[in-house]
């Protein structure tokens, strides 16, 4: 696998940082690793529309994901 190099905006390296440490990762590529997972699992189960349905305490949040 090649390797990506990026520098992140102030923003985005804080927010890298928080979720570093609230999921005790053990590198900010960890992750990036994380999200495009996540990413990936949302686009195989999107609607038509390129929503999806999150559930939290019994309520539907749909999130427009396009």
């Amino acid at each position: 696998m090649s390797a990506t190099t990026f520098t992140p905006d102030a923003r985005f390296d804080r927010t890298l940082d928080d979720l570093k440490r609230h999921y005790n990762a053990s590198s900010k590529a960890e992750i990036i690793r994380k999200a495009v997972t996540l990413l990936s699992i949302i686009s195989e189960n999107e609607d038509k529309s390129g929503a999806i349905t999150l559930r939290r305490d019994n309520q539907d949040i749909k999130l427009i994901i396009r």
